[in-house]
């Protein structure tokens, strides 16, 4: 009956995405993703060797170590 119910709950949600078209992800998770993804990538264009050279005290320079 267990290993039944199971079967049945999985194929009703997969057959309703169907129908109506529901996306598999949650949508939250969706925004995080894209959040992060969007993180990574600015952090993939920033010039840290120039950020460091052009920092006045160590506090700066150790915070845009960590952010690197």
């Amino acid at each position: 009956p267990q290993w039944t119910g199971a079967v049945s709950s999985y194929s009703r949600k997969y057959a309703l995405q169907g129908l109506f078209g529901i996306a598999d992800i949650d949508v939250d998770e969706l925004e995080l993703e894209q959040q992060a993804f969007k993180k990574k990538e600015e952090v993939k264009s920033r010039d840290f060797n120039a950020e460091i050279m052009n920092a006045i005290s160590k506090e700066q320079v150790l915070q845009i170590a960590k952010e690197a």
